[in-house]
């Protein structure tokens, strides 16, 4: 948008400089020569110009350019059909597919869209073609046709497969948007590693490469539900963190209570804080305060995917 503003800026510049070193008559001249081409109409412009040359002295590629400099044309008048596409959004999510599915890991195209339109005619997966109005014959979509269908609907390869956009959060005040998520530590709770009435350790262990590794799938499945997983909640605008060990991975239980637990006072007056809007990976949760009454909060948490 910006460059085709600073190209017509440009042109119109250049018309206006062109127009400058004309004088009065001259440009008067030439706007009755382009109202008499466009009287003749189709097949009868070429004889008004070649009288204009003769008359003027100039070259016609000259007089046209100059003509183009002093009179209104008209925009091209758009077509009944224009952003609509043969190609249906079915099957340009089929090419799509197909397309995408073919790449490899260091981003190497192995199906061209070609390729791809013929092997899904032959199977007869898509269409990808119109029928005329007036002789009823059935005429194959372009290759550059169907390529300007894949962008319009957003399907195009390069459009999947681009970056995604990076947008910077910004809060207006301290427990204005909190963000909590979950991950998995390496660690876990080891419950009985004593054998044959060993006195029981609950401490905390670590998992060893050499114990916990994929050749070893029943170590790891032998410990899954005491795996640790960490809990953190942090105050986006002042970087506050409260962060809880838990097991039993992401459950509604373990988010609300690590969401209570850090809401609720710890330190005798210090005053308790609840965030506005609380943000997790994958999920928005809005947070509206609603009664504190007896120590106890009350939430009304509305998600949406």
């Amino acid at each position: 948008m910006y460059e085709t503003s600073v190209s017509n800026l440009h042109s119109a510049a250049f018309q206006w400089e062109g127009m400058c070193m004309m004088n009065p008559a001259l440009i008067e001249r030439l706007l009755i020569i382009a109202r008499e081409a466009e009287l003749a109409g189709h097949g009868g412009k070429e004889a008004v110009y070649q009288t204009a040359c003769k008359e003027l002295m100039m070259a016609k590629p000259t007089l046209l350019r100059k003509i183009k400099q002093v009179a209104y044309k008209a925009p091209r008048k758009k077509r009944a059909d224009v952003g609509t596409s043969a190609l249906t959004y079915d099957e340009a999510l089929k090419i799509s597919a197909v397309i995408t599915k073919t790449f490899r890991n260091n981003g190497k195209k192995m199906y061209s869209l070609e390729r791809a339109v013929d092997d899904l005619r032959a199977n007869g997966l898509i269409n990808a073609g119109y029928i005329h109005h007036d002789t009823g014959e059935w005429f194959p979509l372009s290759i550059d046709a169907i390529r300007r269908a894949l962008y319009h609907y957003k399907l195009h390869p390069n459009q999947l497969r681009g970056a995604t956009p990076c947008v910077q959060l910004k809060t207006e005040h301290p427990n204005h948007v909190w963000q909590l998520d979950a991950s998995l530590c390496v660690l876990y709770y080891l419950k009985n590693p004593g054998k044959r009435g060993a006195t029981c350790d609950t401490g905390l262990r670590m998992m060893r490469r050499e114990e916990f590794n994929p050749n070893k799938p029943k170590n790891l499945d032998r410990i899954v539900n005491d795996r640790v997983w960490s809990f953190e909640l942090t105050d986006h605008t002042s970087g506050w963190i409260y962060a809880e060990y838990r097991f039993g991975g992401e459950t509604t239980k373990n988010f609300t209570d690590v969401l209570i637990n850090a809401m609720q006072e710890r330190t005798k007056g210090r005053e308790q804080t609840v965030g506005t809007i609380l943000l997790k990976v994958r999920y928005w949760l809005r947070l509206r305060l609603l009664r504190y009454v007896d120590n106890w909060w009350s939430v009304s948490l509305k998600a949406a995917r």
